[in-house]
């Protein structure tokens, strides 16, 4: 069977596969050369390598960066990019691969998370985040969203 790089570099530790797009096929979520963002096949022909799209500026990730989760943290029915230092909110449109909003929240301080879920933990319709506390040690942590009617993505620790 015929081997495909798909694409290089990715930089974080755990990149996942999620529909971050919304056409019910994945991308792959990662960091590449101090950006965070998504890879993305031609679904037209899918041997060709993936096309990455930035949503971040350049910043100082590197290579083993910890951390990194989708889901829709604001409730707007788009997959939003979660990192240990808070988490990245998808624009309306993707054309012309505009820099996402940036919402900081320290998630996993210090050594940073691995994997990062949204979920709604207590059932009040608002999506929580999990992580772990520390990539290579112990600890998980819920993270309670609390906002207003308007407000967007605050939210309150507690340890599970």
């Amino acid at each position: 069977m015929p081997r495909h790089e798909i694409f290089r570099p990715t930089d974080n530790e755990s990149p996942g596969l999620a529909d971050l797009t919304g056409d019910g096929k994945p991308e792959l979520i990662c960091n590449s050369d101090g950006f965070f963002g998504y890879a993305a096949p031609d679904w037209n022909d899918p041997t060709k390598p993936w096309k990455f799209h930035a949503i971040s500026q350049k910043g100082s990730w590197q290579k083993f960066t910890h951390g990194i989760g989708v889901g829709d943290v604001n409730g707007d029915g788009r997959n939003d990019i979660l990192e240990k230092d808070g988490w990245w909110e998808q624009p309306v449109s993707l054309a012309g691969d505009p820099v996402w909003k940036f919402h900081p929240f320290p998630f996993a301080p210090g050594v940073g998370s691995s994997q990062m879920f949204a979920y709604d933990v207590n059932g009040d319709g608002l999506n929580d985040v999990i992580t772990s506390l520390n990539a290579h040690g112990y600890g998980l942590a819920w993270y309670e969203q609390l906002r207003e009617k308007d407000e967007k993505g605050e939210f309150n620790s507690s340890n599970i």
